[in-house]
């Protein structure tokens, strides 16, 4: 078997056997966490602010520090508060809103959390090799899954963007 096949089988074998836990503590990180409660019984995912998806919250922190060759994580923000109460293990999360502020800016949004998925999925491998198609690659971008939050509206900062 290819490795570009044996490796997204990999990992994502490793996130279902992570994910099917249930009852984990709060302070493990996010990868770690299971995301979805009562597993199979139709629950509601948890992400990674561990609230359940699609939760209206009310998010501070400030706008991350980021290298500016790194375009991907331009919109990376540090998550210090939910809701008014202090996390204990702050959490980086992406806020398309946020693209375009400086570093360091701190912020107040109103929003949910939810997710999407990135990759090519591990059956679009199998399909092709059922075809005969033993050259497809599928995308550069591995199968994945990426929390990221929605701003319903900007309590603050009220500065212009660059």
């Amino acid at each position: 078997m290819k490795m570009h096949l044996i490796i997204p089988l990999l990992l994502l074998a490793g996130y279902f056997s992570v994910n099917a836990q249930t009852n984990a503590p709060s302070n493990i990180p996010f990868w770690q966490k299971p995301i979805m409660r009562d597993c199979g019984s139709g629950g509601t995912p948890i992400g990674t602010l561990n609230y359940p998806i699609g939760s209206y919250l009310t998010i501070e922190g400030v706008k991350a520090k980021q290298d500016p060759m790194v375009i991907a994580n331009q919109d990376l923000c540090l998550v210090e508060k939910v809701n008014g109460s202090i996390l204990s293990n702050p959490v980086n999360i992406k806020i398309d809103e946020a693209r375009g502020w400086s570093n360091g800016i701190p912020f107040v949004f109103k929003g949910y959390e939810t997710f999407r998925m990135f990759g090519t999925p591990p059956a679009e491998y199998f399909a092709a090799r059922e075809a005969g198609n033993k050259d497809f690659i599928g995308t550069q971008e591995i199968w994945r899954l990426e929390f990221y939050f929605v701003v319903t509206s900007v309590v603050a900062p009220k500065e212009e963007r660059h």
